[in-house]
């Protein structure tokens, strides 16, 4: 088990993850090349790509594990993320016969990490995640996974969407959504929790009102308002709906939400988080229509 290898409390050094991602970059080079020959063993298994993915699944545990005694250390979400993201290029590049996703803890550990460098790069990794579903599609190869992995992985899109843009987290009447693998008690405290505070439950990690981006939500709308020689008025507070539309009537701009967010999107592509801009481009309809228009 390569859990017993690493000493979890001793995590100064994290070259041992680059260690496993050239692990799976030999043992991927090998099946590619040598077809797994083995002269000395006769034992040649019949599905090599069962050995990688014992070495991913305990790979992945080994993440977890990790993940678990340091939840908020920058520099483990950037080797785990990396890791996956070569996995994910990997699996296109090599043609591997099936898609390995991360475990769903992975995903939305780093996702709600609080750190604009994680949650950016967990939505490209979706976005890589997605370009080679959509290989698969079109190749010749023959996918061995199940539909309920094709499932799987669209809760990860639609839970993000409704996180980051359709003001709508944690909901689970969507399709596919699952509310982030949260039980309905969790969502109903923290939502109680919210509205006793006065704030909008399902915009709580939108890109306009999350913490990890709301400064640069802020930063748009003090652009704007910079911008404009004929307000008499500045915003104040988040934007919403509402406020615009409030501001536009006192003197402010006349903006639409979705233009500024847009806007906002913008910026975050502006400050490197392409992860976000590219996952949203690619997943929300709206958006699309929006950049071919």
């Amino acid at each position: 088990m390569l859990s017993h290898l690493i000493k979890l409390q001793n995590l100064n050094d994290l070259n041992y993850l680059r260690i496993i991602k050239r692990v799976l970059l030999i043992t991927i080079s090998n099946n590619s090349r040598t077809y797994w020959k083995l002269p000395s063993n006769n034992n040649i298994p019949n599905n090599p790509f069962d050995s990688i993915l014992f070495l991913l699944e305990n790979i992945d545990n080994l993440c977890i594990n990790i993940l678990e005694c340091h939840k908020n250390n920058i520099r483990i979400h950037d080797s785990i993320l990396s890791f996956y993201e070569l996995l994910s290029d990997l699996i296109v590049q090599e043609k591997l016969p099936n898609i390995i996703l991360p475990s769903s803890h992975i995903i939305y550990q780093c996702f709600f990490s609080g750190n604009g460098m994680s949650l950016s790069r967990t939505c490209g990794l979706i976005v890589g995640y997605k370009a080679a579903f959509d290989y698969h599609e079109k190749s010749e190869i023959k996918s061995i996974y199940h539909r309920d992995i094709v499932d799987y992985f669209n809760s990860f899109v639609m839970d993000f969407c409704n996180c980051l843009w359709r003001n709508r987290a944690f909901n689970k009447q969507d399709k596919n959504a699952l509310g982030c693998q949260l039980s309905d008690e969790i969502i109903a405290t923290l939502k109680s929790m919210a509205e006793m505070q006065g704030i909008f439950f399902g915009s709580v990690f939108s890109i306009t009102h999350g913490t990890v981006f709301a400064r640069w939500s802020a930063e748009t709308l003090r652009d704007l308002e910079n911008a404009s020689t004929t307000i008499v008025k500045k915003h104040v507070g988040p934007v919403s709906n509402t406020s615009l539309k409030r501001w536009a009537e006192e003197g402010g701009l006349q903006i639409s939400l979705n233009d500024f967010r847009v806007l906002v999107l913008n910026k975050l592509q502006e400050k490197h988080y392409t992860g976000v801009y590219d996952f949203l481009y690619s997943s929300m309809a709206s958006l699309k229509e929006r950049r071919l228009s």
